[in-house]
């Protein structure tokens, strides 16, 4: 067999000094009885090729390492802001269940208003950081619409009689009563929106419009529309007001600045939708956002079961025993708090190692974990009780709301995930299915 041409690389130094990369290719040609007769070698210097290839890969590892530090402190700071957040607002909560004299629940609906609003600066961040990772995705569930548009104009009644301006809503009724979508999605796009026509308007009206642009069998395309009265948008900014962290200079100037996420956040969720948000304004004289989104609509039932209508659930966990797990003692004092009031059996553990000594020696129907603590985290402790008790249900109850925190929980072994800080109500609503199902 002949040799085939062979191609190698190696370093070679110039004359003045400098050290090159050069690409050989050897080739061989015989002649007629079979024996070599010539070599020829053809170098190219590739030095710049590899120089550049070198300089892609590092920039490939420093874009990783920058996107892992992005996502790791996020999770640290929505952790270390969102627990004193929880005891904030939890004591609140429970002080306002305590029936607070008239002086006082003015200022325990503020400080809730206020806690409220920090809370939904730190959701702005960490839901901006999950569009941009790509690591959000949308629900297809079955909601009424209809009662969607009322509950979102209900929830801006008092902002907009306060202000004495008119809040209208107008919806179509062609538009089907339920629809399929992400309805928490939704409102949160409507919600900014409106909020911030609500905010901007000093005189006149704010409408909210829902119109039917197609209806199908199967789909409905809405067009919704936000008209205001208020200030309107300069010509030159309209471009720059759905950038990150970006604000009309009057914002700034008039005491209404927040995050500058709102408006990036609702154009990325509703490029989500396959669609795209349009803005017409004319400065004193208001501003309309408007977008399609097509929805597909839920199968036809036949002959349907008519829905058991039952009777409101009493805040009632009577006789549930209920370990809560958590090395921060003021939550673990709130939450506790609220399920005593509740009438549930309550013991309480500082470490994940705690946990799983009462765990073994204990006959619990629920437990409540936290999952980063000192000693044995939550993760490792619900993955050693899951062990020793496979059907007992455990609920993360944590202050890490990012998405691969939910799925490593899962992976541990708990049963269901909860953010702090908690609405009372939800977190009723999460415990008391498994007071159902045990009694």
């Amino acid at each position: 067999m002949y040799p085939l041409p062979q191609q190698y690389t190696n370093p070679v130094i110039c004359r003045n000094g400098e050290q090159r990369i050069i690409s050989w290719q050897n080739t061989f040609t015989y002649d007629e009885n079979g024996l070599l007769d010539e070599t020829t070698s053809i170098g190219e210097d590739i030095t710049d090729q590899q120089k550049a290839t070198l300089e892609l890969i590092s920039a490939k590892d420093m874009a990783e390492k920058a996107s892992r530090f992005k996502s790791e402190f996020l999770s640290i700071m929505s952790h270390e802001i969102r627990t004193p957040m929880n005891a904030v607002i939890g004591t609140t909560n429970l002080l306002l269940s305590e029936d607070p004299r008239p002086d006082q629940l003015d200022y325990l609906n503020i400080l809730k208003f206020s806690g409220e609003n920090l809370l939904a600066i730190i959701n702005d961040i960490l839901d901006y950081n999950k569009i941009e990772a790509g690591k959000l995705e949308l629900n297809q569930l079955k909601f009424n619409i209809h009662t969607l548009a009322y509950q979102i104009q209900r929830s801006f009644a008092a902002k907009a009689a306060e202000k004495d301006i008119a809040l209208n809503l107008i919806i179509d009724q062609a538009i089907p009563q339920f629809i399929r979508g992400d309805q928490i999605r939704l409102s949160q796009i409507l919600n900014n929106l409106i909020s911030n026509a609500v905010k901007f308007t000093l005189i006149g009206k704010v409408d909210i419009e829902f119109k039917a642009e197609f209806v199908s069998d199967t789909q409905v395309v809405i067009r919704f529309k936000i008209t205001d009265t208020g200030r309107g948008i300069a010509a030159n900014n309209l471009d720059m007001i759905f950038d990150p962290f970006m604000q009309e200079p009057f914002v700034n100037s008039n005491n209404n600045n927040g995050t500058g996420l709102g408006l990036a956040i609702t154009k990325q969720l509703i490029n989500l939708h396959r669609s795209n948000i349009k803005v017409d304004s004319q400065p004193g004289v208001g501003t309309t956002f408007s977008f399609a989104i097509g929805f597909d609509l839920p199968l036809t039932e036949i002959n349907p079961i008519p829905p058991v209508i039952t009777p409101p659930i009493a805040f009632s966990i009577k006789g549930m025993k209920v370990l809560i797990v958590d090395d921060n003692k003021m939550n673990l004092l709130i939450a506790s708090r609220f399920l005593r009031k509740w009438h549930a059996e309550v013991d309480e553990a500082l470490n994940g190692e705690i946990a799983v000594e009462m765990a073994r020696t204990g006959n619990y129907d629920l437990i409540i974990m936290d999952l980063q603590m000192p000693v044995m985290d939550g993760f490792e402790a619900s993955a050693a009780i899951r062990a020793l008790h496979p059907n007992i249900p455990i609920i993360a109850l944590t202050a890490d709301a990012m998405p691969e925190t939910y799925n490593k929980a899962r992976a541990a072994g708990m049963s269901d995930y909860m953010t702090k800080p908690f609405v009372p109500a939800i977190f009723f609503e999460k415990v008391a299915q498994y007071y159902v199902i045990n009694q």
